[in-house]
């Protein structure tokens, strides 16, 4: 099979697994808008914020170097298997019991809102992801795709008894998330006889100290989406209020459909960039899925720009409609974010890690200037603006970056094409005007087809090779 047929092959089976958590965040809109006011919604937004903020500090992404251990170890060598685990493991539990106590102890002098229920969920979906990432690198991706699909099918249940039936409103969404992340842990466990990988003897101090040095520049890449966006709900709740910070964070809800589509495809890019990295195909393997990527990244937005008020009408409260004002930045932004952690994998298949810490500081620190300095002037535009233009200074930097180790052509005429139809979409959706809202939604499907005319025709023709595989010769005969 091809390296193109690998990726795909991969990637549909992330799909299978992922797509309903990840549609999950967007359809449980409805039910967060209809049973919590902006006060409530706000604060959970604000809790889920800060659980993504700390947990890679906490873990230390030991999760990700167990990862990427694993995928070095050949013929299933139990012993490096083990080493990989029990290491990784023990650095993520260490670090889990001291922010435990430091946590408690802080409870003594602060009092914190939902302070017990935080700290259960940070440990626990901490534990979920590091127990994921593991299978990976195990090669177990359908266990990491029918877990995806599980904590799915938890949590809408557990939602609806909570929120729904019992009314418990913000409590209720609370326990939803323990009970559901809990049941996933120890179905994936038990799955995954993580626990024939444990053994004391393989410890190493040397091991650590190279899994950490690994580890340590992933933290901010991991959450760079927080340091370049959450971090902005932060300066909206201090100088607009808590009000404006849960229509910022229903304007977010949104973009993760691009995101839906970003995190399965580099799960799946992930896997297989890294297995080629001493490849001479490389730079030309590289090349070849970006570019496709690009485009299929701006025609998304692109749609989703063109249809986000009506569907903001159709699935929200009245009092959040002008959410959707704010979303078309955020599409942009979540694209050049994608760009970025494309090219973010070359690190990692390198395991030079600095330059994901290097880039995104600096993304960071331009979206927090703009995002403070004009937060007071116009409004919630400033947070969406900072967040994009952090996002294209970690893309433009890495490309600079990473040519030392994969030399990455982009066709920046059709880059410069896609941008144009972006922007003027864009415009012509504020101007609140059917006739052109119409034009848009037309631009969007055409852009969609004729952009995407050769993904689309590789899909139709890898689909139809797989299910005549799965049909025996006689009868087709």
């Amino acid at each position: 099979m091809s390296q193109s047929g690998k990726l795909l092959k991969n990637a549909l089976i992330y799909t299978v697994g992922n797509l309903g958590a990840k549609l999950l965040s967007f359809l449980m809109v409805p039910l967060y808008t209809f049973y919590l006011n902006k006060a409530d919604l706000g604060t959970y937004d604000l809790l889920l914020t800060t659980v993504t903020l700390l947990a890679p500090f906490i873990s230390i992404q030991m999760a990700e170097s167990a990862y990427r251990w694993l995928l070095d170890v050949k013929d299933n060598d139990h012993n490096r298997q083990s080493t990989a685990i029990s290491n990784s493991l023990l650095v993520f539990l260490v670090n889990n019991i001291a922010f435990t106590l430091l946590f408690a102890i802080t409870q003594l002098f602060y009092k914190v809102p939902y302070a017990t229920e935080f700290a259960i969920i940070l440990f626990l979906n901490g534990l979920l992801g590091y127990l994921q990432q593991t299978a990976r690198g195990l090669g177990l991706n359908k266990l990491y795709s029918f877990i995806g699909f599980s904590l799915t099918f938890f949590i809408l249940v557990s939602n609806v008894v909570f929120v729904v039936v019992l009314k418990m409103r913000l409590d209720g969404i609370l326990y939803a998330t323990i009970i559901s992340t809990l049941v996933a842990i120890v179905i994936l466990a038990n799955r995954s006889k993580i626990h024939q990988y444990i053994r004391f003897n393989t410890i190493s101090k040397k091991e650590i100290k190279s899994m950490m040095a690994y580890a340590w520049p992933l933290i901010p890449n991991t959450i760079s989406w927080w340091l370049i966006n959450e971090v902005n709900r932060f300066i909206i709740l201090f100088a607009l209020g808590v009000d404006a910070n849960g229509i910022f964070a229903l304007s977010n809800r949104f973009p993760s459909i691009i995101l839906i589509v970003n995190s399965i495809f580099m799960l799946a890019w992930q896997d297989q960039a890294i297995a080629i990295h001493d490849s001479e195909e490389k730079d030309a393997f590289y090349s070849k899925i970006f570019n496709v990527f690009l485009t299929l990244e701006f025609t998304l937005v692109i749609a989703l720009t063109a249809v986000s008020k009506y569907v903001v009408k159709l699935v929200a409260s009245p009092a959040f409609f002008n959410s959707w004002y704010y979303m078309p930045i955020l599409y942009l932004s979540v694209a050049f974010a994608s760009f970025s952690a494309f090219l973010g994998v070359g690190y990692l298949g390198s395991k030079k890690t600095k330059g994901l810490f290097t880039t995104t500081v600096y993304g960071s620190i331009i979206n927090v200037a703009i995002s403070y300095l004009s937060v007071r002037y116009i409004g919630l535009y400033a947070p969406c603006i900072g967040t994009c233009v952090g996002f294209v200074i970690i893309w433009v930097l890495r490309i600079r970056q990473t040519r030392a180790f994969v030399k990455l052509k982009i066709n920046y005429t059709n880059l410069a094409v896609m941008l144009g139809v972006t922007f003027a979409v864009m415009y012509l959706v504020t101007l609140n005007n059917l006739y052109t809202d119409v034009l848009c939604i037309l631009i969007a499907v055409a852009t969609l087809f004729i952009a995407n005319k050769s993904l689309l025709q590789y899909l139709y023709g890898f689909v139809q090779k797989s299910f005549a595989s799965f049909i025996p010769k006689h009868s087709r005969s």
